[in-house]
């Protein structure tokens, strides 16, 4: 029961180490994914900014909940309106990892983030 509680604590998400910059990489679908996001918590919701390979801003909602990092944010496809969620966890103050999602396409990947370098 001890151990239970210890990995809980460690996977939880405190809202305060999420607020940041950070730098997310992986794949979707074949896909590489490299992006730039600054995350604001406020009262456990998620605001702020991503801002792609290619140098677009996309804006992100989300919320702090349960341990878990969930944000979304919108995007383009060929034309094609997109929802890209990403749902992750912070096994430490330096690292989030979790997947994503893109609707309505219905693929995923996963990712990775650091903090990104103070400047």
């Amino acid at each position: 029961m001890l151990l239970t509680f210890a990995l809980a604590a460690a996977l939880a998400a405190p809202a305060d180490s999420v607020s940041g910059t950070w730098i997310l990489k992986g794949e979707v679908a074949g896909n590489p994914l490299n992006t730039t996001c600054t995350l604001v918590v406020a009262e456990a919701k998620i605001s702020g900014v991503c801002k792609s390979a290619e140098g677009k801003d996309a804006p992100i909602t989300g919320e702090v909940k349960e341990g878990k990092v969930i944000f979304e944010h919108g995007g383009d496809y060929n034309g094609q309106e997109l929802k890209i969620i990403y749902t992750g966890t912070l096994p430490s103050a330096k690292e989030m990892k979790g997947t994503i999602e893109v609707k309505p396409f219905d693929v995923g990947g996963e990712f990775t983030a650091t903090p990104a370098p103070k400047q």
